[in-house]
C-alpha cells in the first residue's frame, strides 16, 4: 500500500467509532510530519477523533560553547489540530511579540503558538501564543485570552463547548544570584466567553501562588492547585481547591494523610480525584497516590511493592472521571541481602483491577507488541478509550514521535475500564480484549 493510500485508510479507522481490535498509530501516520522536525499531540477530544498539539521547525541549532554551556536552538512552533474529517489545521501565532520582562525579546524573539488544550467536542483549542494566553476557532480565528501585563500566561484547559478556559499567568523578578529573571508569582484565571478573565483571587479566598489545572465539562467547575514556595522542591503542596455547589471557593486539604509532603500531578475533570506523588512519614518511600473527596488517600504502590528497600513512584495521569490512573514506579528489593532486583516501568490502576505493569496490559490484553517503543502517557479521552503521548525507541538512536491508542468500544469489547493494563508494540492492530 502507498504511503498516501495507508494514511488515508489510518484515518479512516481512526474515525470509525467502533473499532474491534486495539489500534496504535505514530503520529506520522495520520498526516504529513516531514514538513516538520518536531511533532507533540497534547490534547484529544472527548470521543477520540480529534487530536490537537504543537509543531515545531528548527531555525538555528543548538550550539555547545566552549565553556561548556550550551546556547539552546531556535525552534519556530506552531499549534495544530487535526482530525480524519478535517485534515491538518495550523494554529496562527499573534504577530506582535509583546515586552514580557524576563520572557521574551521583542526585538529577537520568533512568534509562536504552542496548543496546550482541546475542548471535549474538538471545537477549539487553547494554549499560548508569545506569552500570551489564546483560544482559537475555525469560525473566530485566534483570540487573546490576556495582555502579556501580567507576565506570560497559558489556557491549561477548555470546557466541553471550549466557551470557558482556566489557565495561569506567570511573573519573574530579578533574584540575587540568578543569572536571569525568575518566575515568582503564579495565579490562576478563569476565561469566560463574552465574560472575560477573572482572577482566581477574585472568586474567594485560595492561596497567593496557584495554578489553574482543570475544568469539568460544563465550565461549572474549575479546580486550581496551591502551589509550594519557590524553591521548595515541590511544584504543589497537598491540598487544592475548586468552585462549590454554591460557586464560592472550596479548598481540600489533605495534609493529615500518611504522607509528609508531596506533589499533585493531575486532576480529574471535575475536581474529584486527585493524582501525584507523596513521600510517606519516614521519608522513605515516595508513593504514586490517589485522592479522591470521597475516599480520601490512597497509595497505588504500598500493597504491591511491599517489601521493597526503596520506592520512586508517580501517578501522573487520571482520566477524565477519575477511574484511570497512568504513573511510572521504580522499586529495588534485597539490598540489604545483597540479592538485589529492581523491578520498574510503567503502570496503570483501575478501579476494579488495581495496579497493573503497562507492558502487561499492552500485550496482554490489548494484544499489541510494541518491545523497541517506550510510551509516556499524557492524556486519556472522557470516553475512556482514546490515550495519546510520546513514544520513545529504546535503542542506540533516539527517537521520539507522538502516538494514538485506541481501545476497542464497550460493544466490540470491554473498554478501557476492563482492558487496562500496560503498553508496548510495532503491530496495528492487536486482540480485542
Amino acid at each position: 500500500m502507498n504511503p498516501s493510500a495507508f494514511g488515508s485508510a489510518v484515518a479512516a479507522s481512526i474515525l470509525l467509532p467502533a473499532a474491534s481490535h486495539a489500534q496504535f498509530f505514530l503520529v506520522s501516520e495520520l498526516f504529513d510530519t516531514s514538513p516538520f522536525d518536531q511533532v507533540v499531540i497534547r490534547s484529544v477530544s472527548a470521543d477520540g477523533r480529534v487530536i490537537a498539539g504543537t509543531t515545531g521547525i528548527t531555525i538555528t541549532p543548538s550550539v555547545l560553547q566552549p565553556d561548556g554551556t550550551i546556547i539552546p536552538s531556535e525552534v519556530e512552533g506552531r499549534g495544530f489540530v487535526w482530525s480524519a474529517a478535517g485534515g491538518f489545521t495550523e494554529i496562527p501565532a499573534f504577530e506582535v511579540v509583546p515586552d514580557i520582562p524576563g520572557y521574551l525579546d521583542p526585538a529577537t524573539a520568533t512568534p509562536f503558538s504552542s496548543v496546550t488544550a482541546l475542548s471535549g467536542d474538538g471545537s477549539t483549542v487553547g494554549g499560548v501564543s508569545n506569552g500570551i494566553a489564546f483560544r482559537w476557532t475555525e469560525a473566530g480565528g485566534l483570540e487573546a485570552l490576556t495582555t502579556g501585563a501580567d507576565g506570560p500566561a497559558i489556557v491549561n484547559d477548555l470546557s466541553f463547548d471550549g466557551s470557558v478556559a482556566v489557565g495561569s499567568t506567570n511573573s519573574f523578578a530579578t533574584i540575587p544570584g540568578a543569572p536571569d529573571p525568575l518566575p515568582t508569582d503564579d495565579e490562576g484565571f478563569l476565561w469566560r466567553d463574552g465574560e472575560g478573565l477573572t482572577r482566581f483571587t477574585e472568586l474567594g479566598p485560595v492561596p497567593e501562588r496557584t495554578l489553574g489545572v482543570g475544568i469539568s465539562d460544563d465550565g461549572q467547575t474549575i479546580v486550581g492547585l496551591e502551589l509550594g514556595p519557590t524553591g521548595s522542591g515541590f511544584d504543589a503542596n497537598l491540598r487544592y481547591f475548586r468552585t462549590g455547589d454554591a460557586g464560592g471557593i472550596e479548598v481540600v486539604d489533605f495534609a493529615s494523610t500518611p504522607a509528609s509532603a508531596g506533589d499533585v500531578l493531575d486532576v480529574s475533570d471535575d475536581g474529584s480525584t486527585l493524582v501525584g506523588s507523596a513521600i510517606n512519614e519516614a521519608g522513605t518511600v515516595l508513593d504514586a497516590f490517589r485522592f479522591t473527596t470521597d475516599g480520601g488517600f490512597e497509595s497505588l504502590t504500598e500493597d504491591v511493592l511491599a517489601g521493597a528497600d526503596s520506592v520512586v513512584a508517580f501517578a501522573q495521569v487520571v482520566s477524565p472521571d477519575g477511574s484511570v490512573v497512568i504513573g511510572q514506579y521504580s522499586a529495588v528489593f534485597g539490598a540489604l541481602t545483597g540479592d538485589v532486583e529492581t523491578r520498574e516501568g510503567d503502570f496503570i490502576w483501575t478501579e476494579d483491577r488495581g495496579f497493573r505493569d503497562f507492558d502487561e496490559f499492552v500485550t496482554g490484553d490489548l494484544g499489541i507488541d510494541l518491545p523497541d517503543l517506550d510510551l509516556r502517557v499524557f492524556e486519556i479521552s472522557s470516553d475512556n478509550r482514546t490515550l495519546i503521548g510520546v513514544a520513545s525507541t529504546l535503542g542506540d538512536e533516539l527517537i521520539v514521535e507522538s502516538f494514538v491508542l485506541r481501545i476497542p468500544a464497550p460493544g466490540a469489547a470491554a473498554g478501557l475500564l476492563v482492558c487496562f493494563g500496560g503498553m508496548r508494540r510495532r503491530h496495528r492492530t492487536g486482540a480485542v480484549c
